[in-house]
Protein backbone atom coordinates (compact mmCIF):
# COMPACT_ATOMS: atom_id res chain seq x y z
CA UNK A 1 0.00 0.00 0.00
CA UNK A 2 2.54 2.59 0.85
CA UNK A 3 4.87 1.72 -2.40
CA UNK A 4 1.45 2.47 -4.38
CA UNK A 5 1.06 5.79 -2.57
CA UNK A 6 4.02 6.48 -2.98
CA UNK A 7 3.54 6.13 -6.76
CA UNK A 8 0.53 8.01 -6.68
CA UNK A 9 2.76 10.59 -4.74
CA UNK A 10 5.18 10.50 -8.25
CA UNK A 11 2.43 10.70 -10.73
CA UNK A 12 0.91 13.57 -9.33
CA UNK A 13 4.01 15.73 -8.90
CA UNK A 14 5.23 14.75 -12.59
CA UNK A 15 1.53 15.84 -13.46
CA UNK A 16 2.26 19.28 -11.03
CA UNK A 17 5.94 19.78 -12.75
CA UNK A 18 5.14 18.35 -16.81
CA UNK A 19 1.54 20.16 -17.37
CA UNK A 20 2.73 23.52 -17.07
CA UNK A 21 6.07 22.56 -19.30
CA UNK A 22 3.86 21.24 -21.79
CA UNK A 23 1.50 23.84 -21.58
CA UNK A 24 4.30 26.50 -21.58
CA UNK A 25 6.07 24.97 -24.30
CA UNK A 26 3.04 24.71 -26.38
CA UNK A 27 2.07 28.28 -25.96
CA UNK A 28 6.07 28.97 -26.68
CA UNK A 29 5.57 27.10 -30.29
CA UNK A 30 1.73 28.85 -31.03
CA UNK A 31 3.72 32.04 -30.60
CA UNK A 32 6.93 31.70 -33.05
CA UNK A 33 3.97 30.31 -35.47
CA UNK A 34 2.39 33.58 -35.04
CA UNK A 35 5.67 35.35 -35.23
CA UNK A 36 6.57 33.60 -38.43
CA UNK A 37 3.08 34.30 -39.92
CA UNK A 38 3.39 37.99 -38.71
CA UNK A 39 7.11 38.60 -40.49
CA UNK A 40 5.63 36.45 -43.51
CA UNK A 41 2.58 38.93 -43.90
CA UNK A 42 5.14 42.25 -43.23
CA UNK A 43 7.30 40.93 -45.48
CA UNK A 44 4.72 40.36 -48.13
CA UNK A 45 3.29 43.76 -47.61
CA UNK A 46 6.40 45.26 -47.69
CA UNK A 47 6.58 43.93 -51.10
CA UNK A 48 3.33 44.75 -52.03
CA UNK A 49 3.88 48.43 -51.16
CA UNK A 50 7.12 48.37 -52.79
CA UNK A 51 5.64 47.14 -56.35
CA UNK A 52 2.68 49.62 -55.98
CA UNK A 53 5.51 52.32 -55.39
CA UNK A 54 7.37 50.85 -58.12
CA UNK A 55 4.23 50.69 -60.24
CA UNK A 56 3.17 54.31 -59.24
CA UNK A 57 6.39 55.73 -60.43
CA UNK A 58 6.59 53.77 -63.97
CA UNK A 59 2.94 55.20 -64.67
CA UNK A 60 4.35 58.90 -63.61
CA UNK A 61 6.93 58.06 -65.90
CA UNK A 62 5.22 56.66 -68.53
CA UNK A 63 2.55 59.23 -68.09
CA UNK A 64 5.42 62.13 -68.68
CA UNK A 65 7.06 60.46 -71.60
CA UNK A 66 2.82 60.26 -73.26
CA UNK A 67 2.92 64.12 -72.87
CA UNK A 68 6.44 64.87 -73.44
CA UNK A 69 5.42 62.79 -77.22
CA UNK A 70 2.37 64.66 -77.90
CA UNK A 71 3.72 68.30 -77.00
CA UNK A 72 6.46 67.23 -79.46
CA UNK A 73 3.84 66.28 -82.01
CA UNK A 74 1.64 69.31 -81.69
CA UNK A 75 4.56 71.07 -82.48
CA UNK A 76 5.48 69.19 -85.52
CA UNK A 77 2.43 67.37 -86.80
CA UNK A 78 4.27 66.04 -89.62
CA UNK A 79 6.47 64.15 -86.69
CA UNK A 80 3.83 61.97 -86.69
CA UNK A 81 5.56 60.06 -89.90
CA UNK A 82 8.99 59.39 -87.85
CA UNK A 83 10.84 56.90 -85.83
CA UNK A 84 12.78 59.66 -84.08
CA UNK A 85 11.39 60.00 -80.78
CA UNK A 86 12.23 62.55 -78.12
CA UNK A 87 12.62 59.56 -75.75
CA UNK A 88 14.89 57.08 -76.76
CA UNK A 89 13.01 54.41 -75.08
CA UNK A 90 10.08 54.81 -77.33
CA UNK A 91 9.54 52.71 -80.28
CA UNK A 92 6.55 53.52 -81.66
CA UNK A 93 3.47 56.46 -81.55
CA UNK A 94 0.10 55.79 -82.87
CA UNK A 95 -3.32 57.95 -83.51
CA UNK A 96 -6.37 57.09 -82.55
CA UNK A 97 -9.23 57.43 -84.52
CA UNK A 98 -13.15 56.07 -83.46
CA UNK A 99 -11.14 53.26 -80.90
CA UNK A 100 -8.97 52.34 -84.07
CA UNK A 101 -5.02 53.06 -84.34
CA UNK A 102 -3.70 55.14 -87.02
CA UNK A 103 -0.06 53.81 -87.46
CA UNK A 104 2.77 56.15 -88.50
CA UNK A 105 2.70 54.60 -92.01
CA UNK A 106 -0.91 54.94 -92.67
CA UNK A 107 -0.68 58.64 -92.01
CA UNK A 108 -1.12 60.16 -95.76
CA UNK A 109 1.99 61.37 -96.32
CA UNK A 110 2.68 65.72 -96.74
CA UNK A 111 1.92 67.02 -100.45
CA UNK A 112 5.16 66.70 -101.47
CA UNK A 113 5.58 63.39 -101.14
CA UNK A 114 2.66 61.79 -102.33
CA UNK A 115 1.41 61.29 -106.28
CA UNK A 116 -1.63 62.96 -106.40
CA UNK A 117 -2.37 62.76 -109.81
CA UNK A 118 -4.59 65.10 -110.26
CA UNK A 119 -7.23 64.37 -113.42
CA UNK A 120 -6.92 67.74 -114.31
CA UNK A 121 -3.44 68.79 -114.41
CA UNK A 122 -0.96 68.99 -117.14
CA UNK A 123 1.08 66.01 -116.07
CA UNK A 124 -1.59 64.05 -115.82
CA UNK A 125 -2.91 64.95 -119.44
CA UNK A 126 0.97 64.15 -120.81
CA UNK A 127 1.02 61.29 -118.87
CA UNK A 128 -2.05 59.38 -120.06
CA UNK A 129 -0.77 60.32 -123.78
CA UNK A 130 2.44 58.56 -122.66
CA UNK A 131 0.63 55.56 -121.76
CA UNK A 132 -1.42 55.73 -124.38
CA UNK A 133 1.51 55.91 -127.36
CA UNK A 134 3.58 52.83 -125.08
CA UNK A 135 0.54 50.47 -124.77
CA UNK A 136 -2.18 51.19 -127.41
CA UNK A 137 -0.21 52.36 -130.00
CA UNK A 138 3.03 50.27 -128.92
CA UNK A 139 5.02 53.13 -130.10
CA UNK A 140 8.15 53.51 -127.02
CA UNK A 141 10.20 56.20 -128.66
CA UNK A 142 7.58 58.10 -128.76
CA UNK A 143 5.89 57.18 -125.21
CA UNK A 144 9.39 57.55 -124.00
CA UNK A 145 9.16 61.09 -125.43
CA UNK A 146 5.97 61.66 -123.77
CA UNK A 147 6.87 60.22 -120.61
CA UNK A 148 9.92 63.11 -120.58
CA UNK A 149 7.69 65.68 -121.50
CA UNK A 150 5.80 64.96 -118.10
CA UNK A 151 8.33 64.49 -115.91
CA UNK A 152 9.21 67.88 -117.01
CA UNK A 153 5.97 69.05 -116.39
CA UNK A 154 5.49 67.42 -112.34
CA UNK A 155 4.47 69.77 -110.24
CA UNK A 156 6.27 67.24 -107.32
CA UNK A 157 9.20 64.77 -106.72
CA UNK A 158 6.81 61.46 -106.83
CA UNK A 159 5.16 62.87 -109.94
CA UNK A 160 8.51 62.95 -111.72
CA UNK A 161 10.02 59.79 -110.46
CA UNK A 162 6.88 57.71 -111.75
CA UNK A 163 7.31 59.10 -114.88
CA UNK A 164 10.92 58.72 -115.30
CA UNK A 165 10.22 54.91 -114.21
CA UNK A 166 7.67 54.88 -117.22
CA UNK A 167 10.05 56.51 -119.48
CA UNK A 168 12.90 53.78 -118.52
CA UNK A 169 10.54 51.34 -119.11
CA UNK A 170 9.58 52.67 -122.46
CA UNK A 171 13.47 52.85 -123.54
CA UNK A 172 13.75 49.43 -122.33
CA UNK A 173 11.15 48.28 -124.78
CA UNK A 174 12.70 50.32 -127.41
CA UNK A 175 15.88 48.45 -126.99
CA UNK A 176 17.70 51.84 -125.97
CA UNK A 177 19.30 49.43 -123.09
CA UNK A 178 21.82 52.04 -121.97
CA UNK A 179 19.31 55.16 -121.88
CA UNK A 180 16.70 53.44 -119.79
CA UNK A 181 19.56 52.03 -117.31
CA UNK A 182 20.31 56.11 -117.25
CA UNK A 183 17.10 56.75 -116.58
CA UNK A 184 16.73 53.89 -113.68
CA UNK A 185 19.72 55.61 -112.37
CA UNK A 186 17.98 58.78 -111.43
CA UNK A 187 15.23 57.31 -110.01
CA UNK A 188 17.53 55.69 -107.58
CA UNK A 189 18.94 59.15 -106.73
CA UNK A 190 15.51 60.01 -105.69
CA UNK A 191 14.97 61.41 -101.84
CA UNK A 192 13.91 58.03 -99.61
CA UNK A 193 10.97 59.85 -98.34
CA UNK A 194 9.25 59.99 -101.98
CA UNK A 195 6.57 57.17 -102.09
CA UNK A 196 3.96 56.06 -104.06
CA UNK A 197 0.48 55.53 -103.04
CA UNK A 198 1.67 52.38 -101.16
CA UNK A 199 3.93 53.37 -99.74
CA UNK A 200 7.18 52.11 -101.24
CA UNK A 201 9.53 54.63 -102.04
CA UNK A 202 10.26 55.04 -105.78
CA UNK A 203 13.64 54.20 -105.69
CA UNK A 204 12.96 50.90 -105.05
CA UNK A 205 11.41 50.24 -108.22
CA UNK A 206 14.42 51.07 -110.19
CA UNK A 207 16.70 48.11 -108.15
CA UNK A 208 15.55 45.00 -110.33
CA UNK A 209 16.64 45.96 -113.55
CA UNK A 210 19.68 47.32 -112.64
CA UNK A 211 20.73 44.98 -110.31
CA UNK A 212 20.91 42.82 -113.89
CA UNK A 213 24.27 45.20 -114.06
CA UNK A 214 27.08 43.57 -111.27
CA UNK A 215 28.68 46.83 -111.20
CA UNK A 216 25.64 48.30 -109.70
CA UNK A 217 25.74 46.29 -106.90
CA UNK A 218 27.66 48.22 -104.48
CA UNK A 219 25.81 51.04 -105.44
CA UNK A 220 21.92 49.20 -104.44
CA UNK A 221 23.81 48.82 -101.42
CA UNK A 222 24.70 52.33 -100.41
CA UNK A 223 21.09 53.25 -101.50
CA UNK A 224 19.62 50.77 -98.95
CA UNK A 225 21.90 52.45 -95.91
CA UNK A 226 20.24 55.65 -97.02
CA UNK A 227 17.06 54.17 -97.19
CA UNK A 228 17.59 53.02 -93.65
CA UNK A 229 19.09 55.67 -92.18
CA UNK A 230 15.73 57.83 -93.13
CA UNK A 231 14.19 58.56 -90.12
CA UNK A 232 10.26 58.39 -92.32
CA UNK A 233 8.51 54.93 -91.36
CA UNK A 234 8.44 52.59 -94.33
CA UNK A 235 5.44 50.50 -94.84
CA UNK A 236 5.28 46.65 -94.18
CA UNK A 237 5.02 46.74 -97.99
CA UNK A 238 8.42 48.81 -98.81
CA UNK A 239 9.90 47.03 -96.03
CA UNK A 240 9.27 43.30 -97.70
CA UNK A 241 10.57 44.87 -101.16
CA UNK A 242 13.69 45.56 -99.43
CA UNK A 243 14.31 42.50 -97.48
CA UNK A 244 13.82 41.03 -100.77
CA UNK A 245 16.74 43.16 -102.75
CA UNK A 246 18.82 43.16 -100.29
CA UNK A 247 18.76 38.92 -100.19
CA UNK A 248 18.62 39.45 -104.43
CA UNK A 249 21.98 41.38 -103.77
CA UNK A 250 23.17 38.59 -101.13
CA UNK A 251 23.28 35.87 -103.54
CA UNK A 252 24.34 37.49 -106.76
CA UNK A 253 27.02 39.68 -105.65
CA UNK A 254 29.39 38.94 -107.73
CA UNK A 255 32.47 36.79 -106.47
CA UNK A 256 35.42 39.42 -107.47
CA UNK A 257 34.26 42.16 -104.88
CA UNK A 258 31.13 40.34 -103.41
CA UNK A 259 32.76 39.95 -100.31
CA UNK A 260 32.49 43.52 -98.94
CA UNK A 261 28.96 43.86 -100.48
CA UNK A 262 27.31 40.94 -99.05
CA UNK A 263 28.95 41.59 -95.53
CA UNK A 264 27.93 45.28 -95.97
CA UNK A 265 24.28 43.83 -97.49
CA UNK A 266 23.99 41.22 -94.55
CA UNK A 267 24.02 44.15 -92.13
CA UNK A 268 21.20 46.15 -93.51
CA UNK A 269 18.95 42.47 -93.81
CA UNK A 270 19.45 42.25 -90.15
CA UNK A 271 18.13 46.13 -89.48
CA UNK A 272 15.31 45.33 -92.02
CA UNK A 273 14.39 42.06 -90.06
CA UNK A 274 14.28 43.88 -86.69
CA UNK A 275 12.08 47.06 -88.59
CA UNK A 276 9.93 44.11 -89.76
CA UNK A 277 9.59 41.96 -86.68
CA UNK A 278 8.60 45.54 -85.31
CA UNK A 279 6.29 46.61 -87.93
CA UNK A 280 4.39 43.65 -87.83
CA UNK A 281 4.24 43.51 -83.71
CA UNK A 282 2.37 46.96 -84.30
CA UNK A 283 0.30 45.53 -86.49
CA UNK A 284 -0.55 42.89 -84.06
CA UNK A 285 -1.41 45.64 -81.58
CA UNK A 286 -3.81 47.49 -84.12
CA UNK A 287 -5.58 44.25 -84.31
CA UNK A 288 -5.59 43.59 -80.49
CA UNK A 289 -6.41 47.35 -79.62
CA UNK A 290 -10.30 47.20 -78.97
CA UNK A 291 -9.86 44.21 -76.38
CA UNK A 292 -6.71 46.05 -74.57
CA UNK A 293 -9.29 47.93 -72.78
CA UNK A 294 -7.13 50.87 -73.14
CA UNK A 295 -9.26 54.24 -72.75
CA UNK A 296 -7.91 57.43 -74.38
CA UNK A 297 -7.29 59.92 -71.46
CA UNK A 298 -7.56 63.29 -73.40
CA UNK A 299 -6.40 65.17 -69.94
CA UNK A 300 -2.97 63.57 -68.22
CA UNK A 301 -2.91 66.18 -65.72
CA UNK A 302 -2.53 65.04 -61.98
CA UNK A 303 -5.89 64.51 -60.35
CA UNK A 304 -7.47 64.01 -63.77
CA UNK A 305 -7.65 60.07 -63.12
CA UNK A 306 -4.76 57.21 -64.18
CA UNK A 307 -4.06 56.55 -67.66
CA UNK A 308 -4.02 52.87 -68.77
CA UNK A 309 -1.44 51.34 -69.62
CA UNK A 310 -1.06 47.60 -70.48
CA UNK A 311 1.62 45.05 -71.48
CA UNK A 312 2.03 43.56 -74.64
CA UNK A 313 3.67 41.34 -76.91
CA UNK A 314 6.33 38.90 -77.60
CA UNK A 315 8.76 41.52 -76.88
CA UNK A 316 7.00 43.61 -74.12
CA UNK A 317 5.07 46.90 -75.65
CA UNK A 318 3.84 49.08 -72.38
CA UNK A 319 1.14 50.90 -74.24
CA UNK A 320 -0.99 53.23 -72.74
Amino acid sequence: MKVEGHRKQVALFLLAVLLPVILLVALTLRIVKQERELALKRVADERRNMAAEIGRDLASRLDAIAREEATALADEPLGFARHEYVNPEVVLVAEIEDARLILPWEARPGPSERMPLETGSEFSRLLRLAESAEFASKDFALAAQRYARAAAAAGLPAEEGYALLQRARALARAKRERESLSEYEKVLALPPEVIDEYGIPLSLYAFEPLLRNQAMYARAVDRIGRQLDCTTWLSPAGLYLMRDLVQQIIVGAPNASGTAIRSKAEGHLAKIFARIQLMEQALGLKEDFPRLGLIPVPDRSPGRGEPAWACYGQKPWLVG
